[in-house]
């Protein structure tokens, strides 16, 4: 397996562990390469902050971005893989709306 093929690998597991579904079939490069191979396979997998802590961050970012459908695809893998309970998620969305209403 070349360095390629393994950082496909490493995206696809990543995305599927952080949103709770398989990855998207797509082979675009916005997907494939930026998606997969670049945000789940460099970034969600880098040491140094948590799933968790990562998800928090991921939830602000996109709703600051305002971008309804990541918005949701997060709050539900967020709360789908326990990693933020529904109180917890209403506090985020509460804090949020406070600094960045």
């Amino acid at each position: 397996m070349t360095t390629t093929q393994e950082r496909r690998q490493t995206g696809l597991r990543h995305y599927a562990e952080v949103m709770t579904v398989d990855a998207p079939d797509d082979t675009g490069p916005l997907i494939a390469d930026g998606l997969i191979d670049f945000v789940f396979a460099e970034i969600w997998s880098r040491p140094g902050l948590s799933r968790r802590d990562r998800r928090f961050v991921t939830l602000a970012c996109v709703a600051a971005a305002d971008a309804d459908g990541p918005l949701e695809d997060h709050v539900y893998a967020a709360l789908k893989s326990g990693d933020v309970g529904i109180v917890e998620m209403r506090e985020t969305v509460l804090h949020f709306a406070v600094y960045a209403g």
